[in-house]
């Protein structure tokens, strides 16, 4: 799924409109800002308060039932955006600092992340725990992504 847009809502919010759902003949119902809701979602525009700050980061699963984002207050939320309660089903304390970016491993079992605190991480989704710790970095690390299986990645323990 894709993310059509997001942004910043008041006192720490995050407003996510999530992509759509193939299969099946549906009617499909344009919003006032012209875009088609593609979703299956009882309401594509989910409303996540949880962040004591900026969120600086997100992104679906891959099988699109959760939203991994990321927070200036270096925590990791990982929410249930599918079905009838949206809610946050993990809080991963991740950093020291703001987090900068997060992705979910392929197979969506794990995610990594990074901070302005200069380290980069693994999380296990279902057991909340860090799985692997990037350190070395003098610096924040602005950016981090997912090695794909077989794309020769440095072991990272990330890919997936």
């Amino acid at each position: 799924r894709a993310v059509e847009r997001c942004g910043g809502g008041g006192g720490g919010a995050l407003i996510a409109h999530g992509g759509g759902v193939g299969g099946g003949a549906k009617k499909q119902l344009v919003t006032r800002e012209g875009l088609v809701r593609t979703s299956s979602l009882a309401a594509p525009t989910m409303r996540l308060t949880g962040h004591a700050g900026a969120v600086h980061a997100l992104e679906f699963s891959p099988d699109g039932a959760e939203l991994v984002t990321a927070g200036a207050h270096g925590q990791v939320l990982v929410w249930n955006v599918f079905g009838d309660e949206v809610r946050t089903v993990a809080a991963l304390r991740a950093h020291k600092h703001t987090v900068l970016d997060v992705h979910y491993s392929t197979d969506g079992r794990q995610v990594v992340s990074c901070s302005a605190d200069g380290v980069g991480a693994v999380h296990d989704v279902e057991t909340r725990a860090r799985v692997y710790k990037a350190v070395g970095h003098s610096a924040i690390v602005n950016s981090c992504h997912v090695a794909r299986v077989g794309g020769g990645g440095g072991g990272d323990g990330g890919g997936g």
